[in-house]
């Protein structure tokens, strides 16, 4: 039994492993996680991944010693623990670490999956040392998207179940973060072309049946799910390159990713600014146009 679990194992990492390397988005993902990392310093190191770009998680910590958690809700699927290292960490976020002793914490496709966000980040915070510093990766939400309105009409909005919340505005990440930490540095990145492709990617492997599989929580089913979509990733692959490109030609626009560094500061809750209306400045940037850009 354990050979066959190893075995089952070694195939789903290989399947990840693949689609990582078929993917744009999540490689643009890893760029720029390693981007932020290029300038903090420490050796005691905290990544905590969101489960879903194990390969993203497992090229960050390289060969550095870093203690390595994902997020495993109650009813994560058993392929979860098949594709990740580290330990397994529930909603709560408890990290069993002693207060102020790492560095750098990175939060890697996170925290829209869980609904006390909040309790996350002063978790982070009680962690890290005085000078310590926050990466967090997240979706970035627009109000007007062309690519959300392809992905509906395909009927790939689905995708996204598990999330408590779409993701993230810069006043909303903000808003997070303000009673702990300031920003260094806060950008969107992986734009519309090559988001378009990949939605196509999904799109063949919803055809091939890879939503079926992938939620069954039967561990052979998810793996061939898995191989399925790396199969429709390697398809739109060309395309997602031409995307990459194409990109550049639109970089004043907001990206579908959101990513920031924040230093440790001294716990100080701040209130939120608010409008007349008591509406603070995140609730309104999901109902006007705050923060937003073009459609793509």
């Amino acid at each position: 039994m354990e050979t066959t679990n190893e075995q089952m194992r070694v195939q789903a990492r290989n399947a990840e492993k693949w689609l990582f390397e078929k993917s744009v988005s999540r490689r643009q993902i890893l760029s720029e996680v390693q981007r932020l990392l290029a300038g903090v310093t420490g050796e005691q190191r905290v990544l905590v991944s969101g489960g879903i770009n194990p390969v993203a998680s497992q090229l960050v910590a390289g060969k550095a010693k870093w203690k390595r958690f994902y997020l495993a809700p109650t009813q994560a699927s058993p392929l979860v623990e098949l594709v990740n290292d580290g330990q397994p960490l529930d909603e709560t976020g408890k990290l069993p670490l002693p207060d102020q002793s790492a560095d750098v914490v990175v939060l890697l496709d996170v925290l829209q999956h869980i609904e006390k966000d909040a309790a996350w980040v002063e978790e982070c915070h009680r962690v890290l040392k005085p000078t310590g510093r926050l990466l967090i990766e997240v979706p970035f939400v627009k109000r007007w998207s062309l690519l959300a309105g392809l992905r509906t009409l395909f009927g790939l909005s689905r995708h996204g179940l598990g999330r408590v919340r779409r993701g993230y505005t810069e006043p909303m990440l903000f808003d997070l973060i303000k009673d702990g930490f300031d920003a260094e540095e806060l950008l969107t990145f992986s734009r519309y072309f090559v988001g378009a492709a990949e939605a196509h990617a999904d799109l063949l492997a919803t055809f091939l049946g890879v939503d079926r599989d992938l939620g069954s929580q039967n561990v052979n089913q998810e793996i061939r799910a898995l191989d399925q979509l790396r199969k429709s990733y390697a398809c739109l692959y060309p395309f997602a390159l031409l995307g990459a490109g194409l990109d550049k030609l639109i970089g004043f626009t907001r990206g579908y990713r959101l990513i920031g560094r924040f230093r440790r500061r001294p716990w100080k809750p701040r209130r939120s600014p608010t409008l007349r209306d008591g509406r603070s400045i995140a609730e309104a940037t999901i109902n006007t146009r705050i923060g937003t850009a073009a459609p793509f």
